[in-house]
């Protein structure tokens, strides 16, 4: 590839779109003209692949793209993997253990590798999470496959597992999940996008992260670029760590605004347009000449 500016990476659900399945007109406008100006974009979401690259579609040049939460990235749009950090099979049977102390259905995504499913054992839901799950089953391009037993899945290691819950039981998940098991699992709370009230936890390797996503694509360079990077909820939290200029959506958490070097109105206000002008302004500004 030849050189580039620098990076700017994006969060997608609640950063570029409020939309399911497409982005704006004047945000694809937007980055279109990013990457024509020589900025390479780089795309973390905690979606998963089917779910997330429908919505970039309508980008026209190369860029980069990690999903669930940075345990699998992509050369766009080539599709084609560059580095991955699943969970083995085995230590499925730790999450297992807490989903039946907490009482909660915990949900298996395979990756795309393996068509992107995600197995889920109905017996283990209340009846309302089953109606939450028919839901998504509604507008997720992934398969939902009940199964009475993971221990029927033929694959050796999947990307990510994950609950629907709310958020005192997210965080009582969390906290069992990291006293126990925090050197083989990265656990994470954030809003569930859709879903009122509803919060997930996401369960990924401790290798894989968004920020080590991130680092993984900036040390892929002979030099050290400069690097934009924006989101809106905790599991963006550490690839802000990485940025030399950091956007946060005003609706995201306290806890991240307190980070920001910018401040952008909402994705509902198409805001990161107004973030990314400032980024922009900011590396001009100290990088003439």
């Amino acid at each position: 590839m030849k050189r580039f500016k620098g990076i700017v990476a994006l969060d997608i659900d609640g950063t570029i779109t409020v939309q399911k399945h497409q982005l704006e007109e004047n945000i694809t406008r937007y980055l279109n003209n990013l990457m024509k100006d020589g900025w390479l974009l780089f795309f973390i979401t905690g979606r998963t692949f089917s779910f997330s690259s429908t919505i970039l579609s309508s980008l026209h040049k190369e860029f980069y793209f990690a999903v669930e939460n940075g345990a699998a990235t992509y050369d766009m749009p080539d599709k084609k993997m560059i580095s991955h950090s699943y969970i083995p099979m085995e230590q499925l049977a730790l999450l297992e253990e807490i989903a039946a102390e907490e009482q909660s259905g915990l949900l298996i995504n395979s990756g795309n590798r393996q068509k992107d499913c995600v197995y889920y054992n109905p017996q283990d839901f209340s009846s309302s999470d089953r109606e939450y799950i028919d839901y998504r089953k509604s507008f997720s391009p992934e398969q939902f496959i009940a199964s009475s037993s993971f221990k029927k899945l033929d694959f050796t290691e999947f990307p990510m597992a994950k609950f629907f819950v709310n958020e005192v039981k997210a965080q009582t998940i969390k906290e069992k999940i990291d006293q126990k098991h925090s050197h083989l699992f990265n656990t994470l709370v954030i809003t569930d996008p859709f879903r009122e009230d509803g919060f997930l936890v996401h369960i990924n390797s401790a290798q894989a992260s968004k920020e080590q996503a991130l680092q993984g694509l900036r040390s892929a360079f002979d030099f050290q670029p400069f690097t934009i990077v924006a989101g809106d909820d905790f599991n963006d939290q550490s690839m802000l760590g990485l940025a030399d200029f950091k956007i946060v959506m005003a609706d995201a958490p306290k806890e991240l605004v307190a980070l920001a070097d910018c401040v952008a109105p909402p994705a509902a206000q198409e805001g990161i347009i107004e973030g990314l002008q400032e980024a922009i302004g900011y590396f001009e500004r100290t990088h003439k000449g």
